[in-house]
């Protein structure tokens, strides 16, 4: 079944309140993780086109402020935004790991937050 078969099956309802929300909320992520891939991964020797391709792809999926900063979590007593908040930051840890060659994956297991992962 395609994407977009899976798309128009949805009701009206749930469609118009899943288009609220950012992509990587919305229930066809799982779906989509395929096509959440650079088509030239990070090697060692195309950092400045990798870059470019995952700012764009982050920025698109909403994600992009865990990478350079401009996010910061919410406060400790606010449970559900920092549920939130962290889920944001998974899928943005995701999207790096997955648009690197393995080789390079060596520079990045250490990092815990994405902006580190990043940079």
């Amino acid at each position: 079944m395609s994407t977009e078969t899976k798309a128009s099956a949805m009701p009206p309802e749930d469609a118009s309140s899943q288009s609220d929300l950012p992509p990587y909320m919305q229930s066809r992520f799982l779906a989509a993780l395929a096509s959440w891939k650079n088509t030239e991964p990070l090697d060692g020797t195309n950092w400045v086109a990798w870059k470019g391709q995952m700012v764009s792809m982050m920025r698109h999926h909403k994600v992009w402020g865990h990478c350079d900063g401009t996010t910061s979590p919410p406060a400790m007593n606010e449970p559900k935004a920092l549920e939130k908040w962290d889920t944001v930051k998974k899928v943005a840890k995701l999207l790096i790991s997955g648009n690197i060659k393995s080789m390079e994956f060596v520079h990045i297991s250490r990092a815990v937050t994405a902006k580190q992962k990043a940079t």
